[in-house]
């Protein structure tokens, strides 16, 4: 790993307290005794801060297996790391990254600014760009596993089958494909809900001669080049790969369901005088992380109200914005949503909506009726293409039910008892399931703020029971049936006061209309809530 990046750790962690302390001496020896008094607190603070924090003792005597080395899996990795809890990180891939290491397809970006899509304590002052392409992000992850020395602890091509709770040993026997049995006290689930490709099961896809494929799952072997392509899907990744078909293809068709809201992207690179900034002085960057969490958080009052003027000026305003870009009348109307802004996601960029501008660009929002072995055919009529690319998203569920997970009960497992609208405590705690956490599980996505703060207090909420239980020497945890019922209770009545329960949204309900997979509340109660500890809500042994 490049010098650059341990420096610059060194001056994000104790950068602030040495310039406090300077500024403190400056002002001190200049007779501003009143002004530099008031500096002694946020000194005397981070000084707090930087105090080795002792691990509980008899720590080494138990073991973790994270599932999965995305971001949820690195995160966990470094918080049981610091309280002295063997682990060992199982990935079915060849490399670390999750997300961004399986999606390659062209455009493929995050949508969250880059520096607030980063690790709190593992910030990036050298973003190359306001919104980070898929490989500086998976640079970005590879250098975090260096820093904290997780390479050795991450074994590849480990795809987990199974985990089976031991009642005799209060342990978890962790099977993977190839036979492989791994042993341990603490089992966290970081595979995610944004790994399982959803495919659509139209009549005839099979058909189809040409090559086809997820974007999830780019084939780089075929070249689009002069090609008639359709896209399926015009979600997050739909918007992000369209622009890029439009300049390689000869025709590219859009196959769309439902439009999706669209906002300008503003995207430069960085300057060099920010990269300067942030690099020399961190608390800079520490407080620009803040501007633009409280500037996400502000929006959540919105989305409990769509139908207040606040809302409507917003949905107006982004309407403005489809108008203004597409100027043809049938061409706004098409890809102009009626649901309310926020209902889905929205996803920003400055030339999704201009690419159908292209005299090769065309959009078809007839429903489709089957797929034949020369293209797609619609009410419509029938188009004829070479390719086909399903940018339709993930399969929730699926991702969540990567294996099968036994609890306490062997006549039923995980995905059983989950059915179609899983439940769990906090996201984390299934009750059955002593010692098991769900990162990324029921109820935890948000629709308006990054992922990744939410990783983080889920992450630092499961390892601080695990702590405790390593402090209290327990065998194990069970979270009551009743602490999860009166949860999920509050969770089901809250829902349908969020915007994103007003329409139809496969991506976040099941078949039956139930948002199980939204947080709906905001992500300072979550981050308040990831700060209990509260042994009495489980059956403990």
């Amino acid at each position: 790993m490049d010098l650059k990046v341990r420096l610059w750790m060194w001056n994000h962690k104790y950068g602030p307290l040495v310039h406090l302390s300077l500024l403190f001496y400056v002002l001190w020896i200049t007779g501003l005794n009143v002004l530099a008094f008031l500096l002694l607190p946020p000194i005397a603070f981070l000084a707090y801060q930087l105090m080795p924090r002792g691990q509980p003792s008899g720590a080494n005597k138990y073991n973790a297996i994270v599932v999965g080395s995305g971001i949820a899996g690195l995160c966990s990795a470094v918080k049981l790391q610091e309280i002295g809890v063997h682990f060992t990180v199982l990935e079915k891939g060849k490399h670390l990254g999750g997300t961004w290491w399986w999606n390659t397809y062209p455009g493929v970006a995050c949508d969250v600014i880059s520096h607030f899509y980063c690790i709190s304590f593992f910030p990036n002052p050298w973003w190359s760009r306001a919104f980070a392409k898929g490989p500086e992000i998976h640079q970005y992850l590879t250098n975090f596993a260096t820093y904290f020395d997780l390479h050795p602890h991450i074994k590849y091509n480990q795809k987990v089958s199974r985990c089976k709770w031991n009642p005799e040993l209060f342990k978890w026997d962790v099977t993977t494909d190839d036979g492989s049995v791994y042993t341990a006290n603490f089992v966290i689930s970081a595979c995610g809900q944004l790994h399982a490709p959803k495919m659509p099961t139209y009549k005839g896809l099979e058909s189809f001669n040409g090559p086809k494929f997820h974007n999830t799952q780019w084939d780089h072997s075929v070249d689009l080049t002069g090609k008639r392509v359709g896209v399926l899907g015009t979600g997050a990744s739909g918007v992000q790969v369209v622009p890029q078909l439009a300049k390689q293809v000869d025709q590219l068709y859009v196959f769309q369901r439902t439009a999706t809201w669209v906002v300008p992207k503003f995207d430069p690179e960085t300057s060099y005088w920010k990269l300067a900034i942030f690099s020399l002085l961190p608390i800079t960057m520490t407080l620009y992380r803040w501007v633009l969490f409280w500037q996400s958080e502000m929006r959540f009052p919105l989305m409990l109200k769509p139908d207040s003027p606040k809302a409507k000026m917003i949905g107006q305003n982004i309407a403005g914005h489809h108008a203004h870009v597409l100027k043809d009348p049938e061409m706004i109307r098409k890809l102009t949503p009626t649901y309310n802004v926020g209902c889905k996601r929205i996803t920003p960029s400055s030339f999704y909506l201009e690419s159908f501008a292209k005299p090769n660009v065309y959009v078809e929002t007839g429903k489709i009726a089957e797929v034949t072995c020369d293209g797609i055919t619609t009410e419509n009529g029938h188009t004829q293409l070479d390719a086909i690319i399903f940018a339709t998203g993930f399969d929730r569920l699926r991702s969540m039910n990567a294996f099968e997970v036994i609890g306490q009960d062997p006549k039923i497992n995980l995905c059983q008892a989950w059915g179609e609208a899983p439940q769990a405590y906090m996201g984390l705690f299934m009750s059955g399931y002593p010692n098991y956490f769900t990162i990324s599980g029921p109820n935890t996505s948000t629709a308006h703020n990054s992922v990744i703060f939410s990783l983080e207090c889920q992450t630092t909420h499961a390892v601080n029971y695990i702590a405790q239980m390593v402090q209290s020497e327990l065998k194990s945890l069970d979270i009551k049936p009743e602490v999860t019922a009166d949860h999920m209770g509050k969770i089901r009545a809250r829902t349908p006061l969020h915007v994103f329960s007003t329409c139809v949204n496969e991506a976040y309900q099941n078949a039956q209309g139930v948002l199980w997979p939204m947080w709906p509340y905001s992500m300072v109660y979550l981050w308040w809530r990831s700060m209990e500890c509260d042994l009495s809500l489980f059956d403990v042994k």
